[in-house]
C-alpha cells in the first residue's frame, strides 16, 4: 500500500486536463492510501475511509521478465486518441497474472499492453475491486491462493482478468517506468522486513541463552555461544541500521545516487542473510527451535521469501548493474558509496571501501568496452562476476551505515563479513547491550507482577 502511493503521486504530477475525472479519481485513490486509520469494509471506495492496495506484474510464461506478458488493454473510449491517453482513463483487461500480492486489497497495480503493431507497449493500470457503488469489477476473478511455504497470513493468488476495469496510470506505454517506482519502494520494504525479522530472531535466541544452562554453565557465558551470539547481533545491527540508512534516502533528493544503488545491492545480500541469520538463532533452541510449538520454524519458513520477492538475486544483481550502466551513473553512485565510509572517519574502513570501489570499476570498463563492441562473450563474463561486485558493495555499505556504533564495530563487520580476522571486543560489547536491555525487562515485568498480586 505504501509501494503503492508514490506511483500515483507521480502520475498526478504529469497529468494534464484532458480527462477530470479520471485525475480526480487518481486524487482520490491517492488521498485514502494515504490516510490514517483501517477501513476493513469490502466496499467501494467512495463509501471508505482508506484503502489498501495490492499488485499485479507477474505472468505464468515470464516471471520477472514482465516485457514477456501477454495481458491486453483496450480503451473503452473509442476514436479519441488524446482521451484514451489521459490519466485515469477506462480500459478492458483481458489476460492472466500468476502472482498477486495481496489479494484482500481494494485496488491493484497491474501492467498490460495496450495498442497494436509497432505502437504496442506495456502500460500501467489501476484495477479496482468495486467499479462503482454496488457494483463489483466482475472481469477481476481469483482463481486461487497459493499454497506457500511460508507467510501464509500474507495471502498471494493467481488472477484473471476477463474484461475487467482498469484505470490508466502514467503514461500509456510507460508501465514499466512508471510501476518501477512501486518496485522500488517494495524493495525497501523486502530489505527492512528481512532485518526485522533477523532482529527478532537474534532477540529470542539471546533471551533464550539468558535464561537456558547446560554443563553448570548459562549457555550465553560460554564462549562458544558467545561467538555465535556476537556474529548474529553484528549482522542484526548492520541490515537494521543499512535498512534505516535507505529509507532516509528515499526523502532525501540529493541522495539520489546513493539510494539507486543501495536498496538494489542491500536488498540483495540483506535478504539472502536472513536464512543463515535465522537458522543460526534457531539453532541456539537446540531440539526446541524445530518444534512448531516455539517460533523460531515459522520465522525460518519466512525468512526466503524477501530475497525472491521484488526480484530474486540474479534478477536484483542485474539491476546493479543497470544502476551502474553508463560512466555518469556509476561515477555518482560510487562517489556516493565513498561519502558514506569517509562519514565514518574510520581509517581502515575507507582503505577497504576504496578497494572495492577499484575493483569495481575496473570490472565495469570492461563492461563498457563490451557494450561498446557489442561482444556478448565479453559482457557475459563481467555478469558472471556480478554476485561477487554486489557483495562487496553490501559489506561497504553496511560497514559504514554501522559507523554510528563507533569505529570497532565497522570494522569489525568487514573482518566478519570479509573472512578477516574478527575483532570480537566489539562483539561483546553489543552482547552486553542486549543483555542488559533484556535483564532491565525482565525487572520490569517482576515489578508488573508484584503490583498485580497486590492488587489481587
Amino acid at each position: 500500500t505504501y509501494a503503492g502511493a508514490p506511483v500515483l503521486e507521480q502520475a498526478l504530477l504529469g497529468a494534464n486536463a484532458t480527462n477530470p475525472d479520471g485525475t480526480a479519481l487518481i486524487k482520490t485513490w491517492l488521498d485514502k492510501l494515504t490516510a490514517k486509520g483501517y477501513d476493513s469494509a469490502d466496499a467501494y471506495i467512495g463509501g471508505k475511509s482508506s484503502v489498501m492496495m495490492g499488485m499485479s506484474m507477474t505472468e505464468k510464461q515470464g516471471g520477472s521478465d514482465v516485457r514477456s506478458n501477454t495481458t491486453e488493454a483496450t480503451p473503452l473510449i473509442e476514436g479519441d486518441d488524446a482521451a484514451a491517453s489521459a490519466l485515469g482513463s477506462p480500459y478492458r483487461l483481458v489476460g492472466h497474472k500468476w502472482f498477486t500480492s495481496a489479494p484482500m486489497s481494494d485496488g491493484f497495480l497491474t501492467l498490460a499492453y495496450t495498442g497494436t503493431g509497432k505502437e504496442k507497449q506495456l502500460s500501467c493500470f489501476l484495477v479496482p475491486r468495486w467499479v462503482s457503488e454496488g457494483e463489483r469489477n466482475a472481469g477481476l476473478r481469483f482463481q486461487r491462493l497459493k499454497n506457500k511455504m511460508g507467510d501464509k497470513s500474507n495471502a498471494s493468488s493467481e488472477v484473471e482478468y476477463y474484461n475487467a476495469t482498469g484505470f490508466l496510470v502514467g503514461a500509456r506505454g510507460a508501465g514499466v517506468r512508471t510501476i518501477v517506482e512501486m518496485v522500488n519502494h517494495t524493495r525497501l520494504d523486502c530489505l527492512a522486513g528481512s532485518a526485522a525479522l533477523m532482529q527478532i530472531a537474534v532477540l529470542r535466541a539471546v533471551s533464550h541463552t539468558c535464561g537456558r544452562s547446560a554443563f553448570g554453565t548459562v549457555l550465553r557465558d560460554q564462549p562458544l555461544m558467545q561467538n555465535v551470539l556476537c556474529d548474529l547481533i553484528l549482522e542484526s545491527e548492520a541490515a537494521s541500521a543499512l535498512a534505516f540508512r535507505c529509507a532516509a534516502a528515499f526523502d532525501n533528493a540529493p541522495d539520489e545516487a546513493y539510494r539507486r544503488l543501495a536498496v538494489a545491492v542491500g536488498k540483495y545480500y540483506v535478504c539472502k542473510r536472513a536464512p543463515s541469520v535465522v537458522y543460526e538463532a534457531l539453532e541456539c533452541f537446540g531440539g526446541n527451535g524445530y518444534v512448531e510449538d516455539f517460533p523460531m520454524a515459522r520465522y525460518f519458513r519466512q525468512s526466503p521469501l524477501n530475497a525472491i520477492w521484488e526480484g530474486s538475486g540474479n534478477v536484483i544483481v542485474l539491476d546493479v548493474f543497470r544502476a551502474l550502466g553508463k560512466p555518469e551513473q556509476a561515477a555518482a553512485a560510487m562517489k556516493a558509496v565513498m561519502a558514506e565510509a569517509v562519514n565514518t572517519n574510520n581509517e581502515a574502513l575507507i582503505a577497504y571501501t576504496k578497494g572495492v570501489i577499484s575493483e569495481v570499476e575496473v570490472l565495469l570498463k570492461g563492461l563498457y568496452a563490451a557494450a561498446t563492441k557489442k561482444d556478448r562473450a565479453q559482457a557475459a563474463q563481467v555478469e558472471m562476476q556480478g554476485r561477487v561486485v554486489a557483495e562487496r558493495l553490501a559489506i561497504a555499505l553496511l560497514a559504514s551505515a554501522l559507523g554510528g556504533y563507533g569505529d570497532k564495530a565497522a570494522v569489525s563487520y568487514t573482518h566478519l563479513r570479509a573472512h578477516e580476522t574478527p575483532e570480537h571486543l566489539v562483539c561483546r560489547l553489543l552482547l552486553e547491550k542486549k543483555k542488559k536491555l533484556m535483564n532491565n525487562k525482565r525487572e520490569k515485568n517482576k515489578r508488573k507482577t508484584k503490583r498485580q498480586q497486590k492488587q489481587i
